[in-house]
């Protein structure tokens, strides 16, 4: 019998010639089945609504993106490099690997959870364009920033205390920064949010924090950002008050 019987998945969408796919590989089939393979996985924009093949470990990055998947069931147990799922119509990050060396990039999905999202990645995590309200689940070890805009956020809730990189929350639905990293290794972007408050404002910030304020907040702002380096706010008409006077 074919060893490929046993774990190929029927692919529903583009026509699509598994076998041959994998002939092309540097592949090894597990004893449970899954299928490890020596560099990268390119799987992007071929139409399928589910992974061929259920896979193990990946040397190289996995790249899935531009389908119509709507599970990660199949998906690799870890990937080397980067793992790409973004333009898809996922709704849950379960299935994903465990283990990322590189980014994440779940982007351009209908994510309301990311629940399953990997423990670890080595670089950063891309989950913009979702239908997100809440980060419970990211990962809990970040390498590098976090693309969380352009989702439903009302709280950041879930965020790892201290973050490398930068943190993008902008365009969501926060009002407070209540769950915010308490470092924030790059530049913070919080604005185009409902803030009304600079309360949780993180204790360490490397670079610039950009923030929507009414009026009657900026003043506040400004005391709140006399100890922080690099900081400045914006008001909701638009203009960059210049705060460089108040830092050393």
């Amino acid at each position: 019998m074919d060893p490929l019987t046993n774990i190929y998945l029927e692919t529903v969408g583009r026509a699509f010639d598994a076998q041959a796919w994998l002939s092309k590989q540097k592949y090894i089939i597990n004893k449970d089945r899954t299928i490890d393979i020596d560099g990268d996985v390119n799987l992007s924009s071929l139409g399928l609504t589910q992974l061929p093949f259920k896979f193990g470990k990946i040397t190289g990055s996995f790249y899935c993106a531009k389908n119509g998947l709507t599970t990660l069931k199949g998906c690799p147990t870890s990937v080397g490099g980067d793992f790409f799922c973004d333009h898809n119509g996922l709704t849950t990050l379960e299935g994903c690997p465990t283990s990322v060396g590189g980014g994440v990039y779940c982007d351009y999905n209908k994510l309301t959870t990311l629940k399953g999202a990997p423990k670890y990645v080595g670089v950063d995590v891309y989950c913009s364009h979702n239908k997100l309200t809440t980060l419970e689940g990211i990962p809990e070890s970040i390498g590098g920033s976090i693309y969380c805009d352009v989702n439903n956020l009302t709280s950041l809730k879930g965020c790892p205390k201290n973050l490398v990189g930068h943190l993008y929350c902008h365009y969501n639905k926060l009002t407070t920064l209540e769950g915010c990293p308490t470092s924030i290794g790059g530049a913070f972007y919080c604005n185009d949010n409902k803030l009304t408050t600079l309360d949780d404002l993180p204790e360490h910030i490397g670079a610039e924090v950009y923030a929507d304020f009414p009026d009657e907040y900026i003043n506040k702002a400004r005391e709140a950002a006399k100890n922080r380096k690099y900081i400045s706010t914006l008001s909701h008409d638009d203009e960059m008050p210049d705060v460089s006077d108040i830092f050393d």
